[in-house]
């Protein structure tokens, strides 16, 4: 049996752990755009980046124009045990985003510089290590925009308000890691020759 809304009831701890799962929406793709300023320095895309970025974000779309028409097929198999474990079907959606989402931080902390020598359309080195996760982070976030919000049907309309308070932390909490970070900071040159010729006079 499915509960109604008066059997929900709205409590704000529960609107805190909402805001929180809607923190994970796209937090994975503002903390790249904010990370722009250093990563054109360093990897061989150069200021082309955010274009391939940009074309990778709207390929990612495709998961929620395959989430929908799968939706409708589980929703139409009502039968069987692995049908009843996939309704609602937005349930195990949910799992699999935040799952995919923070594997895929990890995996960018660590291969966000991996790059390999691609033969077509533009040939040369590309950062295929950042592009191929940054495909399944946007996958995810984009998808999410689909999945979160259904998975609230059925509760209190404040849980919907505490959903979109928390997507729009999904911006601000990347922008102020980024600032302490000091991203976007004029470089600092430090004067070594002092040091170089003490050493060498010492040695």
């Amino acid at each position: 049996m499915v509960p109604s809304k008066n059997d929900i009831k709205f409590t704000w701890l529960a609107a805190c752990f909402v805001s929180l799962y809607g923190l994970g929406s796209w937090i994975v793709v503002n903390g790249l755009w904010v990370e722009l300023p250093l990563l054109v320095n360093v990897l061989p895309e150069g200021w082309s980046l955010p274009a391939y970025l940009i074309i990778i974000i709207q390929i990612a779309n495709v998961g929620p124009m395959v989430y929908v028409p799968l939706t409708k097929f589980f929703q139409a198999k009502t039968n069987g045990f692995c049908s009843r474990c996939l309704q609602p079907p937005e349930r195990i959606t949910n799992y699999l985003i935040l799952a995919v989402g923070l594997i895929s931080c990890i995996l960018i902390s660590q291969f966000w510089n991996s790059v390999a020598y691609v033969s077509i359309l533009k040939p040369g080195y590309h950062s295929i290590g950042l592009f191929v996760l940054a495909l399944f982070a946007s996958i995810v976030d984009c998808t999410s925009s689909v999945t979160f919000i259904t998975y609230l049907n059925g509760m209190p309309q404040l849980y919907v308000g505490a959903l979109h308070f928390g997507e729009a932390f999904s911006d601000l909490v990347p922008s102020i890691l980024a600032l302490i970070q000091g991203v976007g900071s004029e470089p600092e040159c430090i004067n070594k020759t002092g040091i170089i010729s003490m050493i060498f006079f010492l040695s």
